[in-house]
């Protein structure tokens, strides 16, 4: 499903549009001050704390101060538009007000900055490590490189790396189309074996860049691409879109390729593609078709479900191909495309599924329902997620996909804002709340739209739709060592077997 068709996502849109009318209204001589914020929170004392803001109602250079609230000097900015990061250090834990002003203006607004002394070594599972705020919404499922890395995008036109303690690393802007929507980054990053970072932009184009957050090189997509690349052994890009085609790129940014279907250009494609260990690649279609590519863009086979395939795929050790459909079935396909069996919902299934060790399929549909499917296609049990403050109570709906811990927790978001943790039978371990909880009505209730990913030391990243990334401590230290244990395959998300 697009960005537009979501509901919340039309109210966000909206809300976008008319605080930029309301920015571009504004008389130059009165700047506004918005979203004042430190990150991240809490923050650990002896390292950089960031500060953010948003200025408008003037395209003039405007100088600030900022004041950390520490008692150590205030910080001069002399271009509080363009210079909204700074940087500060405290050096003792505590409760500390900063206060952002206006040069010549009696303006100023503050954030709350809570400093600790050490992350938490003994927490139970479900504690928050820190919290980092960016500009405005994200679904982007986060990418973790191997020093720990963290990659993700923004609704605020910008993606992001952060320090494994939550400090900002690089952030880099977005958004050179003309549209309005243009610069959103609402896919998960990949990140090839060489370090680069490849990044779908909202009709701005595919981005990749080096480690250090410097442009290695962008193909131009004016598109809705809303999910990930995968990228096969030979470093091969391969990304689908809104355009009719279906393309692989060199790693140095030329097309390889570009597959159009027998019927007529490639239809849209909302799923990122999956690539088996034989290098096919698998992608789903709104024609309603599931294909199946050789390396060099040919086509192997299609099969065709009963309605629209936004998911992504899953591939199991045998090969085995697991996928979901809008006609509210996840089918089973062997690698020749014969269909092995179909387990039917009757509500859509738009997230991928993932694999546990034994085998077992855990998957999710848009009616808050959580299933373990066993190998032949039975069900082994399932969850309901539902909202207890009515009657009776409302199933959530969940746009994410589930995660698999090396101890063999479930992890899986959902639009209350909730991220659930589930043992392997089926029974609740834990729930975190993020954003603010209860939400006041519909409109600030914040949604999980991504997929958790879990650091070697027992870190779990998560975005959701206040704009904010969590780390939060679980008892997990990694992914459950099977073929296919998050979405994506892996938390460098390549959606490439191994």
């Amino acid at each position: 499903m697009t960005l537009l068709e979501r509901p919340a996502r039309r109210l966000v849109v909206v809300w976008i549009i008319a605080t930029t009318a309301v920015a571009f209204a504004a008389s130059p001589t009165q700047p506004t001050i918005t979203a004042f914020r430190a990150n991240p929170e809490p923050a650990l004392a002896g390292t950089p704390t960031t500060y953010a803001w948003t200025l408008t109602g003037t395209s003039n250079a405007v100088a600030c101060t900022l004041d950390p609230g520490d008692g150590t000097p205030t910080i001069t900015i002399s271009d509080c538009a363009n210079d909204a990061t700074p940087h500060h250090t405290y050096a003792t834990p505590g409760t500390y007000t900063a206060t952002l002003g206006l040069k010549g203006a009696n303006l100023s607004t503050t954030a709350h900055v809570t400093v600790v002394d050490s992350r938490p070594t003994n927490a139970k599972a479900g504690t928050l490590i820190w919290k980092y705020q960016t500009g405005s919404f994200t679904s982007s499922t986060p990418a973790l490189a191997p020093d720990g890395t963290i990659y993700f995008g923004s609704a605020d036109r910008h993606i992001y790396a952060l320090n494994p303690n939550g400090t900002l690393k690089w952030k880099v802007p977005t958004g050179t189309g003309a549209e309005l929507q243009s610069g959103l980054v609402m896919a998960a990053p990949s990140i090839a074996a060489n370090g680069t970072i490849y990044v779908p932009v909202t009709r701005d184009g595919l981005y990749a860049l080096n480690p250090n957050g410097t442009l290695r090189w962008r193909a131009p997509r004016d598109t809705w691409q809303l999910r990930s690349v995968a990228i096969g052994k030979n470093g091969t890009i391969y990304v689908g879109s809104h355009h009719g085609n279906f393309d692989a790129y060199q790693p140095d940014g030329t097309l390889a390729w570009s597959y159009h279907s027998p019927d007529t250009n490639f239809p849209t494609t909302e799923g990122a593609p999956g690539i088996a260990a034989d290098g096919t690649i698998y992608i789903g279609s709104e024609d309603r078709y599931i294909y199946a590519l050789n390396p060099n863009g040919t086509l192997k086979w299609r099969y065709r479900t009963g309605d629209r395939v936004v998911s992504s795929p899953a591939i199991s050790k045998n090969g085995t191909i697991y996928i979901g459909s809008i006609d509210g079935a996840l089918y089973a396909l062997d690698p020749d495309g014969t269909l092995q069996w179909k387990f039917q919902t009757g509500r859509p299934f738009e997230d991928p599924p993932t694999i546990a060790p034994d085998g077992t399929i855990y998957t999710a549909n848009d009616l808050g329902m959580l299933y373990a499917i066993n190998p032949n296609g039975t069900m082994k049990w399932q969850h309901s997620i539902e909202d207890t403050h009515y009657t009776p109570p409302i199933p959530h709906v969940i746009k994410g996909s589930p995660t698999i811990g090396n101890n063999g927790t479930i992890y899986i978001g959902s639009d209350d804002g909730v991220l659930y943790a589930f043992h392997p039978d089926g029974s609740l371990a834990w729930t975190f709340h993020t954003g603010q909880q209860p939400p006041i009505s519909d409109v600030t209730r914040t949604e999980i739209e991504s997929t958790p990913v879990i650091a070697p030391n027992g870190t779990l990243y998560l975005t959701a739709d206040d704009g904010a990334i969590y780390a939060i401590h679980v008892t997990a230290t990694g992914l459950a060592h099977s073929a296919w244990p998050k979405f994506h395959y892996g938390n460098r998300n390549t959606g490439r077997a191994h």
